[in-house]
């Protein structure tokens, strides 16, 4: 994150994991997933950043966050959607995509609880929140249905 705007540049997985697990075949649903972990990371630390520099803006820049996480979120799903409809990897079911998305971040969330330390902790507490949100919103989790 730099000057109040990120730019995603981690495409090789998770560097601690070995090559062999980072290369091993998995659903393309894990990594739509773990895109949205990301956003959501970089939603919270742009909250916890904009926080502690104007603190009586809280309410409002938190309401902000969540908006352009929801609408980035959906944007990114509803491309995804239209992109991957008709693979063999993709279940056909907009209800259980939604619902082993969901399993994924959760996966992906647990992964990230095992491995933090403390100075992690509470930017991992507040992307936990966010993401809880996003659970609460389940359009995020329909993608593919119009």
């Amino acid at each position: 994150m730099a000057h109040n705007d990120f730019v995603i540049t981690d495409f090789e997985g998770d560097p601690d994991q070995s090559l062999e697990t980072r290369r091993a075949k998995k659903l393309p649903l894990v990594d739509a997933a773990n895109l949205c972990f990301s956003l959501c990371l970089a939603a919270s630390q742009a909250q916890q950043r904009h926080l502690t520099e104007y603190t009586e803006h809280g309410d409002l820049f938190a309401a902000s966050v969540r908006q352009w996480l929801t609408v980035s979120v959906e944007a990114f799903l509803c491309g995804y959607s239209r992109a991957i409809a008709g693979c063999c990897t993709h279940p056909g079911e907009p209800e259980l995509t939604g619902y082993m998305l969901q399993l994924f971040l959760v996966e992906k969330l647990l992964f990230e609880f095992n491995r933090m330390n403390n100075d992690e902790a509470a930017l991992t507490e507040s992307s936990v929140l966010i993401l809880l949100d996003l659970f609460e919103q389940t359009t995020l989790f329909s993608i593919g249905e119009e």
